[in-house]
């Protein structure tokens, strides 16, 4: 059997969609439930500062946003952390620090970041694709 004439063409919708970061829009799942737990947990974490590790797409800046907004926290990406920037980053006593252990990582500002958030009793929440002990860090601060 053979078709003729034009391939048929595939239809775009212009649907609205709108990106939403709250607790309720977040689908909970075998993958993800022990994270959301975590989350859900706050202020009773194991630790202070904990990472969130996971692929791409697999929830953690949507968690972090909950967990942020829970919090009273700041977000910031991991590549805006610079010396200047670490008394300011704890202002409110918890921070996000998204998609650390990609290499535009100023080591020696995120080791005095840390430093200071366990003076000050601060929470910090760190997304990452990998395990911090993974992470190409020279000083081994994190492993």
């Amino acid at each position: 059997m053979s078709l003729s004439g034009p391939a048929p063409r595939q239809l775009t919708l212009a649907l609205g969609y709108r990106e939403s970061f709250e607790r309720v829009d977040f689908l909970p799942g075998r993958g993800n439930d022990i994270a959301l737990a975590l989350i859900d947990r706050w202020p009773d974490w194991p630790a202070r500062t904990v990472a969130l590790v996971g692929p791409e797409g697999a929830g953690k800046s949507h968690l972090a946003a909950i967990w942020a907004k829970a919090a009273g926290g700041r977000v910031i990406s991991s590549h805006a952390i610079d010396a200047p920037s670490v008394p300011q980053a704890l202002a409110t006593g918890a921070l996000v620090i998204e998609d650390a252990g990609r290499g535009e990582l100023d080591e020696a500002a995120l080791f005095h970041l840390l430093n200071l958030a366990k003076e000050q009793e601060a929470s910090i929440l760190i997304t990452a694709r990998q395990a911090p002990a993974a992470w190409p860090i020279a000083t081994g601060m994190l492993t």
